[in-house]
């Protein structure tokens, strides 16, 4: 194989290697962003259960206090640079899960993504462990 061809299959290899570490990490923010959010619509569409009962609310280092949710038609959402709007629960419920299907497709696109690229990668590392170095 000419020099030049392997030269350039090595960079694309570097370039695709950096690209599946940039793919896995956003593969894997989304998909903790996405448990949260879950985590979040469950109390959410279990609402009826936190007003009517005493409640533990954390606040940090695994320490819990008891509340009494009386309402949860006023809920703060976040829009953006610290900003948040009052919301009904049920407004905020269809939010996030449009947002949880924003994120499975986004996490569809990732892997789709991801496995074109890892073919290829393998598919460089092949052409590139069988053809022999020149000066060697």
């Amino acid at each position: 194989m000419e020099q030049e061809a392997r030269e350039s299959l090595v960079n694309e290899a570097e370039y695709l290697r950096n690209l599946l570490a940039s793919l896995n990490s956003q593969i894997d923010r989304i998909a903790r962003a996405m448990e949260e959010v879950t985590t979040t619509l469950t109390v959410l569409r279990d609402r009826e259960s936190i007003v009517s009962n005493d409640t533990r609310m954390t606040i940090g280092s695994g320490i819990y206090m008891k509340v009494k949710v009386e309402d949860m038609n006023n809920l703060l959402s976040p829009i953006g640079s610290d900003l948040f709007k009052t919301d009904s629960a049920e407004n905020v419920q269809k939010a996030l899960e449009a947002n949880v299907e924003d994120m499975r497709t986004s996490l569809t696109t990732l892997e789709a993504r991801r496995k074109e690229a890892e073919t290829r990668y393998e598919t460089i590392l092949t052409v590139l462990q069988k053809s022999p170095q020149q000066g060697s």
